[in-house]
């Protein structure tokens, strides 16, 4: 992939092995769920056509089921109940 994928890997390494994670969670949040990939075609002002790449990833998200990971926002009062 590029520079930024592997350092975000060795981030998530470093990070992994400092909370003792949990290895199966470990294998689940370094691979992602998908990912996108688009290239966008420009034709520069020379004439020239660049391609541009771009990315989308999708990660799992097993993490927010998790109570000791996710907690439930508290709801503000009259949100959700039309009021502005």
């Amino acid at each position: 992939m590029s520079n930024a994928w592997t350092s975000a890997l060795s981030q998530l390494d470093e990070a992994a092995e400092f909370m003792a994670l949990d290895e199966n969670l470990y294998k689940v949040f370094r691979e992602p769920k998908r990912i996108l990939t688009v290239s966008i075609p420009v034709r520069m002002d020379d004439g020239k056509v660049d391609v541009y790449l771009g990315y989308r990833v999708h990660h799992s998200p097993v993490r927010e089921r998790d109570p000791a990971v996710h907690r439930p926002r508290e709801r503000r009062a009259g949100a959700g109940r039309g009021h502005r």
